[in-house]
């Protein structure tokens, strides 16, 4: 956390890609990255971690005059959060998959291949609801 913030990583990469990005696309970008960073490291808050640092300059960056109640702001960190749980509850990494799954007395993969579809359902939901509130 001290070096990012000595380093100014979030700055410098929102003023990278600030210019590039339309804000509209930020939020199920969010999303999209949280969920895949939560998937390969197992964790929802490790991925929250990681990309808050990044997440938060690029949209106060990003964020229009007209945004005066902060609405960009709170929908990348609503699709940030809800990206990173989505990755967290179907990651054959994840402790509370790896725990669940030796709750139940089922293999792993048993455990991850049916709840996936589940949780695929209400992230595919989410992204769209976050994908239309972005655009509108």
């Amino acid at each position: 956390g001290d070096m990012a913030r000595r380093l100014h990583i979030g700055a410098y990469i929102a003023s990278l890609i600030a210019d590039a990005m339309p804000e509209a696309i930020l939020p199920p970008i969010c999303f999209l990255v949280s969920a895949f960073v939560s998937v390969a490291s197992g964790s929802s808050w490790g991925a929250m971690v990681l990309l808050f640092p990044l997440v938060l300059p690029l949209t106060l960056q990003n964020q229009d005059s007209r945004d005066t109640a902060g609405e960009l702001l709170i929908h990348a960190v609503g699709a940030t959060i809800s990206g990173s749980l989505f990755g967290d509850h179907v990651s054959p990494i994840s402790d509370t998959t790896v725990l669940s799954a030796i709750s139940s007395h089922c293999s792993l993969m048993d455990h991850v291949n049916t709840q996936a579809p589940y949780a695929s359902l209400v992230a595919t939901v989410a992204f769209l609801v976050t994908l239309f509130v972005s655009v509108a």
